[in-house]
């Protein structure tokens, strides 16, 4: 029984941002990540608003596609950080959101891809802003 409580509280204490803050390069990492992939929202959106122009909703795929590369490229060496598994998840879901955008930008109507990419710029936004983690990218 004891053996047990002491895998309890190692895994929360593991858990914990307060307890086992996030190593710098990750903040960096998840920071920068954010931002191009919130830059790849605004671009999914001026594709959308131009619908009725094929060579603006190509140009501005070419655009999300770039903030996706952007977003890779700083998460590739991304620490692990048991605590910022939902930030992961988060991420890679905004990152399979803009990329489906991306596509369907090129052969037509990519709405439900943003409103989807919107809410997930928004719950990131004010989970990377409220301190829940530890830390903030707001500034």
């Amino acid at each position: 029984m004891l053996l047990v409580g002491v895998i309890v509280l190692v895994g929360y204490l593991r858990d914990d941002p307060g307890r086992n803050p996030a190593p710098a390069a990750y903040r960096t990492a998840v920071c920068a990540a954010f931002d191009e992939l919130s830059a790849g929202t605004n671009a999914l959106n001026r594709g959308v608003m131009a619908a009725d122009d094929p060579d603006a909703r190509t140009a501005a795929a070419a655009e999300v596609e770039g903030h996706l590369a952007g977003a890779n490229a700083v998460l590739t060496d991304l620490p692990v950080w048991e605590p910022g598994r939902s930030l992961g998840e988060l991420l890679g879901s905004q990152i399979i959101t803009l990329s489906n955008g991306a596509t369907a930008l090129e052969e037509g109507s990519a709405a439900e891809d943003l409103a989807s990419a919107r809410e997930v710029d928004a719950i990131a936004a004010q989970a990377l802003s409220d301190g829940r983690y530890g830390f903030d990218c707001s500034g």
